[in-house]
């Protein structure tokens, strides 16, 4: 009849992946299965008849010891991790458990059952070593990273993300969504692109947008990816993204854009310059070398009123290239800024009545009345030179589009501490689309004069450009044939 000892030995032996001795009160092996062998490399036969404690390194045999007086006092099972030491001079992690089989006082035996833990710790080992890696990776990129649930809750987010969050510990997101740290607006947007990378398994590469950053409310642009995370049966699971703080780039890319904006209308006021050039400035130049060549060759036959004709008619088209000239060369220098503002307290009056007096002769050729209603005492702040050209290109257009015996008026009012000049005509008047082109796009366009009278549309633009250095509002009240009122506002001064 089997006793209780080969009872348990049995029992032993039909344990899976372990392996036992059974050993006395002399700690040395009676009796072990061949299993060993495949776990510690001994033979059986050599190692029944040896001591337990070469098993152990000796700093562990005093610990060894303690545990089975214990056990003798107790009567209940140990169990303990240790190392075990193998053939091949090599160590095996295991979970050991050491029992007592028969508490005969002059026979006591015990059983020393051992499993094998060393592949299962090696994995731990080498996973908690790649979790620790992944971890050290993850909080050390400049990258935001950050692992979802099904239900965008975040599981997982690295200090980048925590950053980005305002938060301190990155386990403070777990849980939470992004209806928690950003804008409705945004979180419903990246809400909507998570649940479809879930629903269709299809990643979301490289999205621009702009988010707050937690940390200090400000509004940054970052480049999204997200992918889904699927399980061992394929299913997704949830999502993994990863963003990259862009703001840099995308300044500089708006940057570039204003650049090629700025660089397209520089090119587009080159051609307009070299068209000018080339057409506008050279037709009073080939009118004055035509007429001067028809007095050198004609001049005894010619007539005292036909020479005073093609005098009065040179000296038109040198004024016309003069001013076309002076206004080319201020608008240049506008399109570039080279133009400085130096603000002073000027008399408006006489910049007003000086123009006036140079564009009279024009007006008396062409029979305008040509009226100042200003006052003599206007004070005005701010550059005199550029109120000049202001002026005088008013005034010059008005007579310019007035028909023979018309009207042109300025007049002066004070408004608020500010200087409103307006000049007034009886012309042929301006569509609004091209006021519209003027006052919005600075578009240039060219017009002749009642007289076919050359311009350029330049004088309108230095207007509207030098009035706003001056701090002040242009505006135009036209209708087509029913004359033009083009005012402007200059802060009022005191005099001294």
């Amino acid at each position: 009849m089997p006793t209780a000892e080969t009872t348990f030995f049995n029992r032993a032996l039909a344990l899976t992946k372990s392996s036992f001795f059974i050993f006395n009160s002399e700690l040395i092996i009676t009796e072990c299965p061949a299993s060993v062998k495949d776990i510690l490399g001994f033979d059986r036969r050599k190692l029944t008849g040896k001591t337990l404690l070469e098993l152990f390194d000796p700093e562990l045999h005093k610990s060894l010891k303690t545990k089975i007086n214990k056990l003798n006092k107790t009567k209940s099972e140990i169990e303990f991790k240790c190392e075990l030491n193998t053939a091949k001079k090599k160590k095996i992690s295991a979970v050991c458990t050491v029992a007592l089989l028969s508490a005969s006082k002059k026979n006591k035996s015990y059983l020393f059952a051992f499993r094998d833990e060393t592949s299962h710790i090696n994995k731990l080992e080498r996973y908690e070593r790649e979790h620790n890696f992944f971890k050290v990776l993850m909080d050390n990129m400049p990258d935001t990273i950050y692992f979802k649930d099904k239900d965008s809750r975040f599981t997982m987010i690295n200090e980048a993300q925590a950053k980005l969050l305002g938060l301190k510990n990155p386990e403070e997101a777990v849980g939470k969504t992004d209806f928690d740290f950003f804008t409705k607006e945004h979180a419903e947007a990246a809400y909507a692109d998570e649940q479809e990378i879930i629903r269709s398994g299809k990643p979301l590469i490289y999205k621009v947008e702009k988010v707050r950053r937690g940390s200090d409310n400000q509004f940054i642009w970052v480049s999204a990816t997200k992918v889904p995370v699927f399980d061992k049966k394929g299913n997704v699971k949830g999502i993994v993204g990863i963003s990259r703080d862009i703001t840099q780039f995308k300044e500089a890319e708006d940057q570039l854009k204003s650049l090629t904006e700025e660089l397209k209308e520089l090119n587009e006021t080159k051609d307009k310059l070299f068209s000018i050039i080339a057409h506008d400035l050279r037709n009073p130049f080939i009118s004055l070398l035509g007429i001067s060549n028809i007095i050198l060759e004609e001049y005894n036959d010619l007539s005292e009123d036909e020479k005073l004709e093609y005098l009065t008619e040179i000296e038109n088209s040198a004024k016309s290239a003069y001013d076309l000239l002076e206004n080319l060369l201020y608008w240049s220098r506008a399109q570039t800024n080279n133009i400085s503002y130096t603000p002073q307290k000027f008399n408006l009056s006489d910049v007003i009545s000086r123009n006036i007096r140079l564009l009279s002769i024009a007006a008396s050729s062409k029979k305008i009345n040509l009226i100042n209603n200003t006052g003599d005492n206007l004070w005005a702040y701010g550059d005199p030179d550029l109120v000049d050209i202001i002026v005088r290109n008013l005034i010059s257009n008005a007579v310019k589009f007035t028909p023979e015996g018309g009207k042109v008026e300025v007049i002066s009012e004070s408004i608020n501490g500010e200087i409103k000049i307006t000049v007034s005509d009886s012309g042929v008047g301006m569509s609004q689309d091209k006021i519209n082109n003027l006052l919005n796009n600075n578009k240039v366009e060219s017009s002749l004069g009642t007289n076919k009278e050359k311009g350029t549309g330049l004088g309108l633009i230095l207007c509207k450009d030098f009035i706003e250095m001056n701090n002040g509002k242009m505006e135009i009240e036209s209708e087509p044939n029913k004359g033009t009122r083009i005012s402007f506002t200059i802060k009022a001064g005191i005099r001294d």
